[in-house]
């Protein structure tokens, strides 16, 4: 940090870095808090919602930062992967009973459009190319792609894949918040600073997809 306030940048650059930051570290930290509480217990919905608001700070002074203080495809690509993850599992818990509405669909189109512009950025501009960017782009992709087709299932599908899809994606937001973190913090480590989070990230949704199996759920619900 001493060097970004011994950098020369604006000071309204260094104050949105400093939010950016601050509220990245206690979205990291509330997250981490997030594995040890009971799943679907007020304690995880109120850090759930802490954990949003935290978020939406931080891509917020994200995007803050790449249009007023200078564009960088990386981050952008790390802001857009890191923002849909979270978006959209936080939407899961709202269709899993109505299904996926106009919203949803409209956002993951949005998604795709928003990474492939950014790709096509990427191809004009060599030095603003780097592998870590495409693959969170793919990333975005792929789970907009899903988004798209989840629909098909039906209310069995959603009945039986909701919980296991809100694991996935929100251990997958924590993740990209830790990649991002560690890509601009440890640069010398790059690329294991950006690649390991979501390696961990990944054998994280297994140990729980595995420790709370959704017919589980559904049987507690039924009960409630």
């Amino acid at each position: 940090m001493s060097d970004i306030f011994n950098s020369g940048y604006a000071p309204l650059h260094v104050l949105n870095i400093g939010i950016h930051v601050g509220f990245g570290t206690v979205a990291i930290l509330l997250g981490l808090a997030q594995f040890f509480t009971r799943k679907g217990g007020s304690m995880h919905r109120w850090i759930g919602l802490a954990y949003l608001g935290l978020f939406c700070v931080v891509l917020l002074t994200a995007m803050i930062g790449s249009m007023a203080f200078g564009f960088r495809a990386f981050l952008a690509a790390l802001t857009l992967s890191a923002g849909y993850w979270l978006i959209s599992g936080m939407r899961t818990l709202r269709i899993r009973d109505c299904g996926p509405q106009r919203v949803d669909y409209a956002a993951a189109l949005t998604g795709i459009g928003l990474a492939i512009t950014l790709a096509g950025f990427m191809r004009s501009q060599p030095e603003q190319s780097t592998v870590p960017a495409y693959i969170a782009l793919g990333n975005v992709v792929m789970i907009c792609l899903y988004d798209l087709a989840r629909g098909f299932g039906g209310a069995a599908w959603l009945r039986r894949s909701w919980l296991n899809e809100h694991i996935y994606k929100m251990i997958g937001s924590h993740g990209a918040l830790i990649s991002a973190a560690g890509g601009n913090l440890f640069l010398s480590l790059q690329p294991w600073s950006i690649f390991l989070p979501p390696m961990i990230s990944l054998i994280l949704v297994g140990f729980f997809v595995l420790r709370h199996p959704l017919s589980r759920v559904n049987r507690a619900s039924e009960h409630t």
